[in-house]
């Protein structure tokens, strides 16, 4: 048996299963999010240039989508710490919570909050 995965007493419903599906979709939904804003920045960057225009031309438009990177990192730390919760949640009350399926590597990182409470 994989060491990562907690075998315990389950309760009769799959919500615990359910939950973890879903959480495992926003993370990847955040992430996706994440990659398009970016591509949108770079895009802007290669038309500016491309077209040979002055270094101000989209500069707003750039730091707002600049804000909106920083706003989805917070959103993803968010969803990392809601993770953890969510877990922690699940041993104490013996809910099934693996979600079924190919697993992901977890390495065992710091949270941003175990980071700001140092």
């Amino acid at each position: 048996m994989n060491a990562q995965i907690k075998t315990l007493p389950t309760r009769p419903d799959r919500s615990g299963t359910r939950i973890a599906l879903d959480l495992r979709t926003s993370e990847h939904s955040i992430d996706q999010t994440l990659m398009a804003i970016m591509q949108l920045g770079q895009s802007m960057i290669d038309g500016r240039l491309k077209n040979n225009l002055a270094a101000g031309v989209g500069q707003d438009a750039l730091e707002a989508i600049t804000r909106s990177i920083s706003s989805a990192v917070t959103t993803r730390a968010e969803l990392v710490a809601a993770h953890d919760l969510l877990k922690r949640t699940a041993d104490e009350h013996s809910i099934r919570w693996t979600a079924e399926g190919p697993l992901e590597f977890k390495p065992q990182a710091e949270t941003t909050q175990d980071a700001q409470a140092a």
